[in-house]
């Protein structure tokens, strides 16, 4: 049986690689280095809380992606367009594999996530189909999108590893940081992997 490892036993990156290799072994998911590479790099962004949760007049809660659709649909160039896209494909991905409990208990559920991150991904793929400058991005987005559900599992079996605690803990972590500065608070963020960003005159840094 495999060692369980914690956050503080190595670093982030180390970490996440292993977890995500050793998933990918376990479930036979077969990728490029390329891909493997920017979904550890992709994990490693998300563990900046506010990356991941929004504060709203309700209390914190993880990010909608109905946002990032009307951004990519409404965005004022190519640029900003690939952006929301491809931050609407990383999102989906993160939540459907790390947050599942969460996806279970609303009403769109785990399938409309896979279909609009696996969407997205298509997308870029299409968009940099001609593109020299993104062919390795064009690839990776291919693989993303043509295998989505079986990286959310991949992504599944690396939380379950990790032990990490439900999604609702986690906010109310992040609550309780947030409105009173808690540093126990923080430090169970922190073990979780989770950076909590400092609060810039009184809001969320976004």
């Amino acid at each position: 049986m495999r060692a369980t490892m914690s956050l503080t036993d190595m670093g982030l990156r180390e970490y996440l690689n292993t977890s995500v290799c050793d998933a990918m072994s376990h479930q036979r998911v077969d990728a490029t280095e390329e891909t493997v590479v920017y979904l550890v790099h992709m994990l490693t962004g998300f563990v900046h809380a506010e990356r991941v949760f929004e504060a709203t007049p309700d209390g914190v809660v993880l990010q909608p992606l109905t946002g990032l659709y009307q951004q990519a649909v409404e965005a004022p160039s190519p640029e900003a367009r690939n952006d929301a896209l491809q931050r609407l494909g990383d999102l989906a991905l993160f939540i459907a594999g790390i947050f599942p409990e969460w996806l279970e208990r609303r009403q769109v559920g785990i399938g409309y996530y896979v279909s609009m991150g696996g969407n997205a991904y298509s997308c870029l793929r299409d968009i940099y189909e001609t593109s020299r400058a993104r062919a390795v991005f064009r690839d990776i987005f291919g693989e993303l999108a043509q295998k989505f559900s079986r990286f959310v599992d991949v992504l599944q079996e690396v939380s379950e590893q990790a032990q990490l605690k439900s999604d609702s803990d986690v906010v109310q972590l992040y609550t309780l940081w947030a409105q009173t500065g808690s540093i126990r608070a923080a430090r169970q963020l922190e073990k979780l992997g989770i950076q909590p960003v400092a609060q810039e005159t009184g809001a969320w840094r976004h």
